[in-house]
């Protein structure tokens, strides 16, 4: 019965020295079971021995019961801490996804638009060339045209009236 008491107030201290290594309880209470245990040095090594009152005797039920309840506070003040630690955590998840949805929506507005704008550019770049080309034509056909009024306007050179050409 003494070993077993021992044994579970051993590992009752070291789950309490554990959660306070992990932060899920404050040094305080970590104080108070220790010193509710018998351990004079929290940060330091563990005195292994109960304190004088529970040594050479049984280690009374209810001093088991009562560090147990204070594990089980320790532990419901732990599951408190995470749990709050987690709705946080939870709320910057949700504002990061969120985020992320308007990122999405905002990128396919813009391929969209992008879209919209190649097709604009791709008609514009037709109706120039065709503009162009038909620019080149009725520049041609103008001076074709010209040119050739003007040869008709000329008299045909005659080699016969025995003038020089000019």
């Amino acid at each position: 019965m003494i070993d077993s008491a021992k044994v579970t107030v051993e590992n009752l201290t070291r789950d309490a020295e554990n959660a306070a290594k992990n932060g899920e309880i404050s040094r305080s209470l970590l104080s108070n079971v220790v010193e509710t245990l018998g351990y004079s040095d929290i940060d330091g090594e563990a005195n292994p021995y109960i304190h004088e009152e529970h040594q050479g005797g049984a280690v009374e039920d209810s001093v088991v019961r009562r560090l147990e309840d204070r594990i089980e506070s320790v532990n419901r003040e732990g599951q408190l801490r995470l749990d709050a630690a987690m709705a946080r955590i939870d709320g910057k998840f949700n504002t990061m996804m969120t985020s992320m949805q308007h990122m999405e929506q905002s990128t396919s507005q813009a391929a969209e638009r992008i879209s919209g704008m190649k097709s604009i550019i791709i008609g514009t770049a037709i109706a120039t060339v065709i503009a162009i080309v038909g620019a080149v034509f009725a520049g041609q056909a103008l001076w074709t045209s010209g040119f050739s009024s003007g040869q008709t306007d000329r008299p045909p050179a005659s080699s016969a009236t025995g003038n020089p050409a000019h």
